[in-house]
């Protein structure tokens, strides 16, 4: 089930959202359930906390990233494997210390 981070201030925001990452967020979410039923994708961060960075995709609603710290580690590089091939090239997915990034970067 997909969910998003409900914590506070900190919560995550989906102004400005644009159809690529929303598009990103279904197939992640999809996969999840097809994937690992019994685990939830919760989605951390799109166009929120970004501000000190002006070249963060996700100030303009490209890029989101989800937590990992439900994943069981056995799980991440399958995932990570399986949502690469899911999204063209024009995305990148990158695993970070606490969560997967995804962009969607069609100029690299």
């Amino acid at each position: 089930m997909l969910q998003m981070k409900k914590e506070g201030d900190k919560s995550c925001l989906i102004s400005r959202i644009k159809p690529e990452t929303l598009f990103a967020i279904t197939v992640a979410n999809s996969l999840m359930e097809r994937l690992f039923p019994k685990l939830n994708l919760v989605v951390t961060s799109i166009t929120d906390s970004h501000e000190e960075d002006a070249n963060s995709l996700h100030n303009y609603g490209y890029a989101f990233d989800m937590r990992i710290r439900d994943f069981p580690p056995a799980y991440i590089e399958t995932y990570l494997e399986q949502l690469r091939r899911a999204l063209s090239d024009e995305y990148t997915i990158v695993l970070e210390e606490t969560h997967i990034h995804v962009e969607f970067d069609p100029e690299e």
